[in-house]
């Protein structure tokens, strides 16, 4: 989800050679991050946290 964000805002981001496949690298101003992309992503999860646990009361 964070990657997809990412490209949302034309930020492509990458790997150096030998991190793992769960290491996501991206040059970011701080400003952009803490009043931007943070807060989106903190919003998104929430949303899909609660879409889980709706579900998972469902299928239980």
């Amino acid at each position: 989800m964070f990657v997809a964000l990412l490209r949302r805002y034309g930020i492509y981001p990458y790997r150096y050679r030998g991190q793992r496949r769960t290491t996501v690298m991206a040059r970011l101003s701080r400003a952009f991050v803490n009043e931007t992309l943070w807060p989106e992503f903190m919003e998104l999860q929430g949303s899909l946290a609660a879409y889980f646990d709706a579900l998972t009361d469902r299928v239980i």
